[in-house]
């Protein structure tokens, strides 16, 4: 049932044929095969001399640019400029936070100072012993002239 028909053309227009086929790089039958379903598909007439199809087809094609258009305006480029100033905005901050390391060098420097607090909680501790020593062995040697002076200094340290 692939019965194969000719058509006839004039050298004029086989000419512009054989151009749009080595432009669309193919056959003339598969061209002409393709014009004709394209034509049918898209219900316009080649024929008519009226361009009301063109002008159809032009603002269909129309109406879908500037759907585009009104899309990319209200849409995407503000889209694009809040992705931008974001970007930047976390980059900025992303600079300004401390890294691994600098975490880990404030830990140990937290560390430090704890063991020196309770380093200097243990001297002061002893410190305060040995001053009460001092004080005792002093007050001691005044008692010996002033009695009653050591028990005094003695409720002090103990209050």
């Amino acid at each position: 049932m692939n019965e194969k028909v000719t058509i006839a053309i004039d050298r004029k227009h086989d000419k512009i044929l054989e151009k749009l086929c080595k432009i669309h790089k193919c056959t003339k039958k598969d061209f002409v095969c393709s014009a004709i379903i394209f034509f049918e598909k898209n219900n316009i007439s080649p024929i008519d001399e009226s361009p009301e199809q063109y002008n159809k087809l032009h603002r269909k094609l129309d109406s879908v640019i500037s759907f585009i258009r009104h899309q990319e305006k209200e849409f995407l480029r503000p889209l694009c400029e809040s992705l931008a100033s974001t970007d930047e905005r976390i980059k900025i901050y992303l600079e300004v936070l401390p890294s691994k390391n600098d975490l880990k060098n404030i830990s140990d420097k937290i560390q430090l100072v704890n063991s020196n607090i309770h380093e200097n909680k243990s001297l002061l501790s002893q410190n305060r012993l040995v001053q009460e020593q001092s004080f005792l062995v002093l007050t001691q040697a005044i008692d010996e002239k002033n009695k009653g002076l050591s028990d005094k200094i003695k409720n002090i340290f103990n209050r």
